[in-house]
């Protein structure tokens, strides 16, 4: 899984007064300050542990029944440091260097019911919080803050697994010590009182998950007639993303990025690297694989993307830019390097006083500057040529030959969070897969295929005429290509004739063919699929973003509602298929969010006597 860094969490930097709160959690959780040590039966694990040398670590590494999960691409690192805490003093701690799966950046211990654990870490930012996360066999135990300064959390484990694993949730966090006390403890302390620090911006990022192209279904020999299409009136749906946060990537018009290519002198390139024109052909070119091609595809021809290709070569080493988990000490020394030759002016296409979106193609294996979108927070009175930065992107696809295709995919998953689109993918789990199937591809789910409709919606990429609200009764519709046009269904729960339907609970219907943006991908393959979508949005502290994404504080687990959901089983369905409340993921979310009431709607499907598309027939 790729972080991410989102633009719907933003920082308030001002002096505020301390929020006083306790936490209640599912776990019997009680927090308190070395509220286990000096108990009996006590196991406690150091990163002072002379077995853990300071440096990277690639590998898992198990020290006294501990488990530290690292791999090259997501190493994890025991550095020096000079804390105390109380009258304990460590020399060394543990950089878990970003989010965690389960299989990296993550240490796992075992348990049993009952034993109390306490664990002592520290975000990495100088004021501002950062999650940790731990789960068992069965999902999430526990979530808290890790605060900028060092402090302990304990909490009592009641599940049935022998072992929980302990992750960041976002970005980078310190663990310095973690203690269990199996036996029954006097657990009388007060509960930490906390400061209600800001959060910071959540870091997206993007996954690398490969599917398998599923065979085409035959289709069925009948036909029907089709509802009559609205007559094009040549008004688009709005952007709902950009009415949630400011200075967003402009999602049409004309959009000119600009691309910094990276190296450090102690880090150089690997593979034969593309030269500035092969890698502005790779991104911009006139091509049927470009990204300028994919957005224009995806957008119907709504947004143009176009850009510039710099080299740069850093002043100093690489370590020397890691700055407590900002990306804008290397940013603003690249943009200054050039400043004398560019315009950045030219890169605010909607004039709103701020760069639309701008590219650090990181070279080389070094994990602190994962493939993300960013948020720029740290410095907001920089600015150049009257326009300050705001989204950018971390690309750490290498721009070499043979990698053209994912260098590409990855530009357009980054680029979607520009824009305002969520990830689609699941957080903090084994399986991060949310949607299973060929028919669960997408930009934002696993970077493959094009983006869903429900994206194009979102990004207002769709003419009104092309989306069909079914407000009950017994309808047909001959659905097209979607990659030929916005053409799909919408069927909402509660029928309005407003745009409210849009930020709604609604299944949206689209038919794909192996098109375009989809060609690659589907080969012969067509067919049509479901999404069960919640768009409601939420206006807080200044800024909005998608009520049921998942970094919101609405998200309850994958289990329950979602901002998307594919419906039936991950293989499109083509004519013959029936689709009612018997079909997986068919059902409204009840009051504990989960997918369980009948939607009383029927949804059958027949071949269409018009090529690359379908008939869909809807009843109650």
């Amino acid at each position: 899984m790729r972080k991410s860094n989102k633009i719907y969490y933003f920082i308030i930097l001002c002096s505020i007064t301390c929020i006083i709160f306790t936490f209640i959690r599912k776990t019997q959780s009680k927090a308190g300050y070395s509220s286990i040590l000096n108990s009996s039966n006590q196991t406690t694990w150091y990163f002072n542990n002379s077995d853990l040398t300071t440096g990277n670590y690639t590998n898992d590494i198990t020290t006294d029944n501990m488990t530290i999960y690292a791999t090259a691409q997501k190493p994890v690192s025991i550095v020096q440091c000079n804390e105390t805490y109380g009258s304990e003093t460590f020399s060394k701690c543990l950089k878990l260097n970003g989010c965690g799966n389960g299989s990296y950046r993550t240490v796992e211990i075992p348990v049993a019911n009952g034993d109390q654990i306490e664990i002592l870490s520290k975000s990495n930012s100088y004021f501002i919080s950062r999650y940790l996360i731990i789960t068992d066999n069965d999902g999430v135990v526990d979530t808290f803050k890790s605060s900028p300064t060092l402090s302990a959390y304990c909490f009592t484990y009641t599940g049935e697994s022998s072992s929980v694993r302990i992750m960041s949730k976002n970005s980078g966090i310190n663990l310095y010590r973690i203690t269990k006390v199996s036996d029954e403890t006097d657990d009388t302390e007060e509960d930490i009182i906390t400061p209600d620090i800001p959060e910071e911006p959540v870091i997206t990022e993007a996954p690398v998950i490969t599917k398998t192209p599923a065979k085409t279904n035959a289709p069925s020999k009948k036909t029907t007639p089709s509802v009559t299409k609205k007559p094009d009136d040549g008004s688009y749906i709005q952007n709902i993303c950009s009415k949630l946060v400011n200075h967003l990537t402009p999602s049409s018009g004309n959009v000119n990025m600009p691309i910094f290519v990276v190296t450090f002198p102690d880090n150089k390139i690997k593979g034969t690297a593309l030269s500035k024109s092969e890698l502005s052909n790779v991104l911009f070119g006139n091509n049927s694989t470009s990204m300028s091609t994919f957005v224009n595809n995806a957008s119907y021809g709504t947004l143009k993307l176009t850009g510039d290709v710099y080299f740069y070569t850093t002043k100093n080493g690489i370590e020397s830019y890691k700055d407590k988990g900002s990306y804008e000490k290397l940013a603003m020394e690249i943009l200054n390097s050039v400043d004398g030759t560019v315009d950045y002016s030219k890169y605010d296409s909607d004039k709103d006083g701020y760069i639309d979106s701008f590219t650090l193609n990181i070279i080389g294996n070094d994990d602190y500057w994962y493939g993300c979108q960013a948020t720029w927070w740290d410095n907001p009175s920089y600015s150049l040529d009257g326009v300050k930065p705001y989204n950018f992107i971390i690309n750490d696809a290498s721009p070499v030959k043979g990698n053209e295709d994912y260098y590409v995919k990855e530009m357009c998953h980054e680029f979607g969070h520009c824009m305002g689109l969520p990830d689609y993918y699941k957080y903090n789990t084994a399986d991060f897969e949310n949607m299973k199937g060929i028919a669960g591809s997408s930009v934002m789910e696993d970077m493959n295929g094009d983006y869903l409709m429900v994206s194009k919606l979102l990004l207002g990429w769709l003419k009104k005429n092309d989306v069909s609200v079914y407000a009950g009764g017994s309808k047909s519709y001959t659905l097209h290509s979607a990659q030929k046009s916005g053409e799909c269904i919408i069927v909402p729960r509660n029928y309005t004739t407003d745009d409210s339907v849009y930020t709604s609970e609604f299944f949206i219907i689209q038919y794909d063919t192996p098109d375009k943006n989809m060609a690659s991908y589907l080969n012969n393959t067509s067919g049509l699929r479901i999404i069960h979508a919640v768009t409601d949005t939420v206006y807080e502290y200044g800024a909005g973003y998608f009520k049921y994404n998942n970094y919101s504080r609405y998200y309850s687990s994958h289990d329950g509602i979602q901002l998307v959901k594919l419906v039936g089983n991950g293989d499109y369905m083509n004519a013959g298929t029936t689709i009612n409340s018997s079909t997986s993921g068919f059902c409204w979310y009840d009051s504990y969010e989960k997918a369980t009431i009948n939607p009383g709607i029927t949804i059958k499907l027949e071949k269409s006597q018009e090529s690359d598309s379908i008939v869909v027939n809807i009843s109650e």
